[in-house]
């Protein structure tokens, strides 16, 4: 047998000790300091009170086009209450009685996790910008599709949720500048139907507890209600994080098959061009951002409600921000940034609305849509909205019994009967709290799934550990097992040096 070489040795250890070295002298790319974390400037940014302020304040100066309510929502034991601002926006003077079927109806909704705060921030120039034709056109002028905005902005019909979630807000402008979460600890964007409860293998409840069951959060409750009534052609969800604009789907990675989707796509990437710099991520949210998500807002309309386009937004990030160093993370924390941010996405709500009208999943639902009465959405007061039991009979369904359906029940002020908004039938189910209520999500995904989504993740990051795993097993069938180790140590070694630059822990959370 011929004796062993001991040049891979001669030439991987030096190499090795280089890289070693390196690797000491490699400075964490960002401090771990708390002390050097980013705080917000409440003199760039509105507190929540504020925000709602100048919302009421707007409405008050445009009541021919603008009308605001809010509901107040609790969860179906009654243990925990939220308050969702509504804004509806009728640039053409509000509709009475019904919506005309010809009008485009988009709806917008911000500040879905309490540390995004910049996206409060853009829900607020938007409705600036819905003041006037004037204001409007100043902050569009130069815009290479102007005349085709100005022309569907009268013929359009917006619905505006400025800040989703008040309790995590709170949270937030108390010093929980991480937290993402509602006022009770539950992700809204994980509380929906389609796909509830699924865990991947880096599941973080701390980041995305779904609730303990679809709709359990009256954040999602009310939005479900409100989409419901309301039939929009356009949903945007809008977040940060990172830099992105995704479609359907988050629970798995890939975009919906038909022509329908593949015109959402290319309309994706006329906005990234135009108000993304071309650096957004474009496509399905479980494949672009790394990791697939389940219950999701954009999901279950896309797929059970049959919005024709259905958007998640991801307008900032700083991915290289520490792990704890969360305000900087999802929001910009200097004048210049903050500013252009406003200016560049703040167009992009209003340049979907001629690519809108052109999308054939739009158009054909216009041709089919019944008028929409006013009645369902936006000529009420404020509302209380909770969930109860009716008395619907139970049906009898061979050995099972079903009936009693969830509704939302809104009670008005000075209107003693309510109206009904039904939920998903199932939520209806006699065994309904049996089996989904005080239950953590168990459902996980099988081996080779999760190995997939691991070597995705990798390469999604731009890591390579999964690549070099590989590599090694290859090289023991091929190579001496000294140049074997030598590599092996090279490789983790230079893995070592490259997530020193990022942020050390487990990643947080976007969309």
């Amino acid at each position: 047998m011929a004796r062993p070489t001991m040049a891979p040795l001669r030439i991987g250890i030096p190499l090795l000790l280089g890289l070693l070295l390196a690797v000491a002298r490699v400075p964490p790319s960002v401090a771990s300091d708390p002390n050097t974390f980013a705080k917000p400037n409440w003199d760039m940014y509105n507190s929540y009170d504020n925000t709602m302020q100048r919302v009421a304040d707007m409405v008050a100066r445009n009541p021919k086009t603008m009308r605001m309510r809010t509901v107040t929502a609790s969860s179906i034991e009654g243990s925990y209450k939220a308050r969702m601002p509504l804004v509806v926006v009728e640039p053409g003077g509000l509709s009475s009685g019904t919506v005309p079927a010809d009008k485009l109806r988009v709806f917008y909704n911000f500040g879905e996790h309490g540390r995004e705060i910049i996206t409060t921030e853009l829900a607020l120039r938007v409705l600036e910008m819905l003041e006037s034709v004037e204001t409007l056109t100043t902050r569009i002028k130069f815009h290479e599709k102007f005349h085709e905005i100005i022309a569907q902005y009268y013929k359009t019909v917006f619905y505006i949720v400025p800040v989703e979630n008040e309790g995590g807000r709170h949270k937030v402008e108390a010093g929980e500048l991480c937290e993402r979460k509602n006022g009770r600890g539950v992700d809204t964007n994980r509380n929906w139907e389609l796909d509830w409860g699924v865990k991947e293998r880096d599941y973080d409840p701390s980041e995305e507890y779904p609730g303990n069951f679809p709709y359990s959060e009256p954040e999602a409750f009310v939005l479900h209600a409100e989409l419901a009534a309301f039939k929009p052609h356009v949903w945007v969800n809008v977040h940060s994080g990172m830099e992105a604009l995704f479609m359907p789907y988050d629970h798995k990675r890939e975009i919906p098959s038909g022509s329908d989707a593949s015109q959402l796509y290319h309309m994706l990437e006329m906005l990234n061009r135009w108000h993304c710099k071309s650096k957004c991520a474009v496509g399905s949210g479980g494949k672009e951002v790394g990791y697939r998500a389940h219950g999701t807002a954009t999901d279950t309309i896309y797929t059970q409600l049959g919005v024709p386009m259905v958007m998640t937004w991801e307008v900032y990030g700083v991915t290289s921000a520490h792990y704890d160093d969360c305000f900087r993370m999802f929001n910009p924390t200097d004048r210049h940034a903050f500013d252009e941010l406003l200016d560049r996405w703040g167009q992009a709500f209003f340049a979907v609305l001629p690519l809108a009208s052109s999308h054939n999943g739009v158009q054909s639902q216009m041709q089919r849509d019944r008028v929409v009465p006013t009645s369902a959405f936006y000529e009420r007061s404020d509302a209380v909205l909770q969930v109860t039991r009716t008395v619907e009979p139970k049906v009898q369904t061979g050995s099972s019994t079903e009936g009693g359906n969830h509704q939302a029940v809104y009670r008005l002020r000075g209107d003693p009967t309510p109206s009904y908004t039904k939920l998903p039938s199932y939520l209806g189910s006699h065994n309904f709290h049996q089996t989904f209520r005080n239950m953590p999500p168990t459902r996980i995904q099988p081996k080779r799934q999760e190995e997939e989504d691991i070597a995705h993740r990798d390469d999604a990051l731009g890591r390579r550990g999964g690549g070099a795993r590989m590599r090694v097993a290859h090289a023991f069938d091929h190579l001496q097992l000294q140049t074997v180790a030598v590599w092996a140590m090279g490789t983790f070694a230079i893995g070592t040096m490259l997530t020193s630059r990022r942020s050390s822990g487990p990643k947080r959370r976007v969309g």
